[in-house]
């Protein structure tokens, strides 16, 4: 590990719900030129918390601080459902899909870990925790019409056929900035009781 980490804390996607967010992607795509820097299917995960970046230390401390907030968690259930963009469908910057299931116990373990980031210094995310998985973000300097076209062809995604899975464990995660997009690793795996 070098010295300093670009860390978050997320929870991994099953390969059936990667498969099917990639084949909404290529069908997004297949509508006409890209004008969206898309996430790779392998990356795709449930951001928990931003970390920014930290010392080797302080990823054991953060691991540590992970272990604490996931003891009170049993494994639980969620399942993709929707879509959406941020700030908005009329104005999309970041596009998305929504997930459903378990969020009564997901929004409570992402509390206590928002807690205990807190308490080792990591300043509390501004805005709530709103469950999503990111599928791509719009280039900068896309016209309205094209924004408008993005958001239409992303309405018609549907993931509602695809099946629940288990959660039952959070990770500690790397994120290596390269030409080709962020590569993303697993520094520690942290599992529910």
């Amino acid at each position: 590990m070098s010295d300093t980490i670009r860390a978050f804390v997320a929870v991994e996607l099953s390969e059936q719900s990667r498969a099917v967010l990639d084949r909404a992607i290529r069908d997004i795509e297949g509508r006409g030129p890209s004008v969206v820097r898309w996430v790779k299917s392998d990356a795709m995960h449930l951001t928990l918390k931003f970390l920014g970046d930290i010392t080797s230390e302080m990823a054991e401390r953060v691991t540590d601080a992970l272990r604490q907030a996931c003891s009170e968690t049993r494994p639980f259930g969620l399942a993709l459902s929707g879509t959406g963009a941020f700030p908005s469908m009329s104005n999309p910057r970041v596009l998305w899909v929504g997930l459903s299931g378990d969020l009564g116990p997901l929004g409570a373990m992402q509390e206590r870990i928002e807690l205990g980031m807190e308490r080792l210094g990591f300043e509390r995310e501004a805005r709530g925790f709103s469950p999503h998985v990111t599928l791509g973000r719009v280039r900068e300097g896309v016209r309205p019409e094209e924004r408008r076209r993005i958001a239409e062809a992303l309405g018609r995604v549907d993931v509602s056929g695809v099946a629940p899975w288990r959660v039952e464990s959070v990770n500690l995660m790397r994120s290596t900035l390269t030409p080709a997009g962020a590569v993303y690793d697993r520094l520690a795996e942290v599992r529910l009781t």
